[in-house]
């Protein structure tokens, strides 16, 4: 019934809609030239941290994500965030956006680790965090959750687990930003590590 509803799909589905122009952020610097420097994000709270990944938002400041915690995978970790403001050229000190136990909580499933926080916004200026999480064994055995903001990051909802698999939904990992369709769909580039490694 699964594979005859997917094959359906396929052949129903309306035809893509091709790529959106990006956008800068509301009140955003009008430099026509990338500014690319070096820095470290604050970090107070792990000894471990990984995956960084930012978003622009007003007035030309970066919001960044990251995991961090005494190791990767260990139970302490969590994803963080920090601000980088152009105009006074420093990043904001990091705060816990998600832990593994506030995840679990919200999903009402156990949790063994969380990693791989990826950012993108929607035409309305949302930012979405996705992230990955692990119930049993190693990053095989993950799912895509997602979480959103109408505040550029400082309240979130609670996260959501995707249905990225008709197949117990395991293995699916985040890869990088999402991409923006014309149409308003959202793209969010994916892979499995479940016998290897493989891009969708």
């Amino acid at each position: 019934l699964t594979f005859g509803g997917l094959y359906l799909r396929i052949f129903t589905a309306p035809a893509p809609g091709g790529f959106a122009l990006a956008r800068a952020a509301p009140g955003a610097a009008a430099s026509t030239r990338p500014l690319y420097r070096p820095q470290f994000l604050p970090n107070s709270a792990g000894w471990s941290v990984h995956s960084a990944t930012a978003a622009e938002i007003s007035r030309g400041r970066l919001r960044a994500f990251w995991y961090g915690g005494s190791r990767e995978g260990a139970a302490d970790v969590a994803i963080y965030t920090s601000v980088y403001s152009p105009a006074d050229a420093t990043w904001s000190p990091e705060r816990a956006v998600v832990t593994r136990e506030a995840a679990q909580r919200h999903l009402q499933r156990y949790l063994r680790k969380l990693g791989n926080p990826v950012v993108g916004q929607d035409r309305k200026g949302r930012l979405l965090l996705f992230f990955v999480s692990v119930t049993v064994g190693g990053w095989a055995g993950s799912a895509i959750n997602l979480m959103g903001s109408v505040d550029e990051g400082e309240t979130w909802s609670g996260p959501r687990r995707l249905i990225a698999s008709p197949f117990f939904n395991i293995s699916t990992l985040v890869k990088g930003s999402p991409v923006q369709f014309a149409d308003g769909a959202i793209g969010l580039p994916v892979y499995h590590e479940m016998l290897g490694k493989f891009g969708e």
